[in-house]
Parts: structure tokens; sequence; C-alpha cells
């Protein structure tokens, strides 16, 4: 039991950043109606950002950070600006192809400025284990999951009780609708495409404490949080946020108790019969389209 508390631990700790970079490709999709394959590279960039401001500037790891997390608002809503608002009334498959290519840019924009080689970002955290209870965690992931749970609060706090928040969930819901009332829908396209690099960086500088930053370090985190995403309903945020937590934990307890080797495969295969079952998510409601 011991070890299974410990395993769904660390699959919460895997799946917080996973839950970060599906709420912003949810809230993409619903406010601009484009799946942003782009999103990892922007974690990446905002970890980046951290370690040329620390070892470079000679910046507190806190400041770093906000400012990192800043800069990369102000790339999202940059990109959205000028890439993607003129493909607003494009084919699916154009937007597609565009963020996919912005992904292959901007991963090779880091490499061309940092280089391909891999660098360490030391984040303020004891090495030192902490056992709670029964079970034996590092400060790393009891960090990790500490900090999620407080973003995903916030953004969640956000939509819920701010203005800004309110008009988000207005274009969401139906863009013509929140026009007609006085929504400056494409500020808001700003907004959420800001909002949603800005978490994307928070992660990245997360998941580059336990890894090294490459410029494709976030490509495999993407990939796993937009099959949570999807499972848990592009039309839902928190849905959304609920399947990228359960790819997380199903993912710690199949590498733990099955094989490394076939844990990608089921949860592809959940992937697939999700689909196939019911297309619009766990928490999507059935048959709903957008207009």
């Amino acid at each position: 039991m011991n070890a299974l508390a410990e395993q769904i631990a660390l699959g919460l700790s895997a799946g917080g950043l996973y839950a970060l970079l599906a709420l912003g490709l949810t809230l993409i999709y619903q406010v601009s109606g484009i799946v942003n394959f782009a999103q990892g590279a922007l974690a990446t960039v905002g970890a980046y950002l951290v370690w040329s401001l620390r070892n470079d500037a000679g910046l507190a790891f806190g400041p770093a950070a906000l400012i990192a997390v800043g800069a990369a608002f102000l790339l999202g809503a940059l990109l959205q600006a000028i890439l993607l608002r003129p493909l607003r009334r494009a084919p699916v498959a154009t937007s597609v192809i565009v963020t996919l290519g912005l992904l292959i840019v901007l991963e090779g924009a880091i490499g061309t400025i940092w280089g391909d080689s891999s660098r360490a970002l030391i984040l303020p955290i004891s090495p030192a284990p902490v056992a709670l209870g029964p079970i034996t965690l590092s400060r790393l992931d009891l960090t990790t999951i500490g900090a999620t749970a407080a973003l995903i609060a916030a953004f969640f706090a956000f939509l819920r009780w701010t203005r800004a928040g309110a008009a988000v969930r207005a274009v969401a819901q139906s863009p013509q609708g929140a026009r007609l009332v006085g929504v400056r829908v494409e500020r808001v396209g700003l907004l959420a495409w800001g909002i949603s690099a800005a978490i994307a960086a928070a992660a990245g500088v997360l998941m580059a404490g336990g890894t090294l930053l490459i410029p494709t370090m976030a490509d495999t985190y993407l990939l796993s949080a937009f099959v949570g995403a999807v499972i848990g309903g592009l039309e839902s945020l928190p849905g959304a946020a609920i399947g990228a937590l359960l790819i997380g934990v199903l993912q710690s307890l199949l590498g733990s108790y099955l094989s490394l080797q076939w844990r990608d495969s089921v949860v592809f295969a959940l992937l697939l019969a999700t689909l196939l079952v019911r297309p619009a998510g766990l928490f999507g409601a059935a048959g709903q389209r957008r207009v």
C-alpha cells in the first residue's frame, strides 16, 4: 500500500504539469478554435529564460521566474496577434499546420540562441526527501504538486471571479454572442494566448527541475497533456485538468506495476477508446458543437 500511495503521489506530480499544459491547450481551443501544438515550446522558452536570468544576469530564482512568466505572456499574445489572428476563419487543418510549424520554429530558435547542448536549471529546493507518514517523496515532487495545485486554483479563480475572466468565459461559450454584448473578442484572444503561454512557462520551470534543459524537453509532456485534455474533454476546462491528472497517475502506476514499454501504449489505447465511445471526452457534453 505504501508503494501504491507513492506512485499515486508521483503521478500527481507529473499530472499537475500535464494539467497546466492541458488548461492552456483547452483555453486556446475554446477561445480561438485552435489546438496550439507549440504550447510545449513555450514551456521550454520559460525554463531557458529563467536559466539565463539566473546564470547570466545573476537574478534570484523568484524574480527570474516572474520575469520569465511575464515574458512568456507577452510572447504568447504577440504570436496570437501576428500569426494566429489572421487564421480565425481558416480551415482547422491550416491552423494545426501553423502551430506545428511554430513548434519547430521555436525549438529551432531555442537551439540557435542557447545551443543544443543540455543545461541544468537548479531550483532552490533541498534534495533531501520528506517522509509523510508511511510514504517518502522528494521535495521537488512535493513542490511541484503544491505549485501546480496553486496555479490551477488561481487559474479557475481568475475565470470565476474577475471581469476579464468572465469575458474569457463568454467568448469561449459564444464569440458572436459575446461580441453582441460588448466584449472585445480580439482582446480576449490576446489575453487567452498570453495566459496559456504564461502557465506553460511556469510548468516549464517546474519540469526543468527534474530534467535537463534541451530544446525538445517539453514534447513528451505536451503529448501527455494533449491526451489528457482530449480524454477529459476539450470543451471543458475542469475536465481537461482532471483528464491530465488521471493520465499522470495512470502512467505512474503502469510504469511501476506493468512496464515502461507498455505505459504509453495503454494510454493511447485509452485515448482511442475515448474517441470512439465518447468523442466529446469524459466531461464534455455529448453532441456539443461550437457555433
